[in-house]
């Protein structure tokens, strides 16, 4: 039983990896939302198969006991802060793979060249504030496509237009190479 929660918490984490591996350039919330939804299960499975016996799911009364009740909470503490780690670890290095991914197909993959303009800047609320993401759009031979990039310092205004680079094969992947300047 223990051996196939295992493998259930290891399948889930490779599930989060390769939806966002595979799909993650496609600037989708429900695909993130999915991902993060699979590595928090998969490293909770995962957990709990390999520590559950030592997690104590009843404390006794922190008055009558002290010593018991802080021994107790570290323990849990520790389990729990294992599975936390697992997942934020998951985050960090799925992202970090996927950015190579993108890069490579950018450097190695057949790419095209277009302008880009600024459409519109999206005002949004994140856990540091509100934050604006410029909203770019561009035309390829399959079509018109519209790619996210946070607007750091305000870099980015309404109508600008620029130089970017885009994988054939994955058109949204795209990446901004320079400012089109007007004449």
């Amino acid at each position: 039983m223990k051996n196939k929660a295992l493998l259930y918490g290891i399948f889930l984490i490779l599930v989060g990896f390769s939806v966002i591996f595979f799909f993650g350039y496609k600037d989708n919330d429900f695909l993130e939302i999915i991902s993060y939804l699979a590595f928090f299960c998969g490293w909770l499975i995962i957990t709990f198969s390999l520590l559950g016996k030592y997690y104590s799911f009843e404390k006794p009364n922190f008055s009558s006991n002290k010593m018991l009740w802080i021994k107790k909470t570290i323990k849990n503490t520790a389990i729990i802060g294992f599975a936390v780690i697992g997942i934020f670890c998951s985050m960090i290095i799925t992202g970090n793979l996927t950015d190579r991914r993108i890069q490579n197909i950018l450097n190695n993959e057949p790419i095209g060249k277009a302008i880009a303009e600024v459409i519109s800047l999206e005002s949004r609320s994140t856990r540091g504030g509100w934050k604006v993401w410029a909203i770019f759009q561009y035309k390829t031979r399959n079509g018109i496509y519209k790619k996210e990039i946070y607007n750091y310092n305000d870099n980015f205004k309404n109508g600008d237009k620029y130089d970017i680079i885009y994988s054939v094969k994955y058109p949204e992947i795209a990446e901004i190479k320079n400012k089109v300047e007007d004449n």
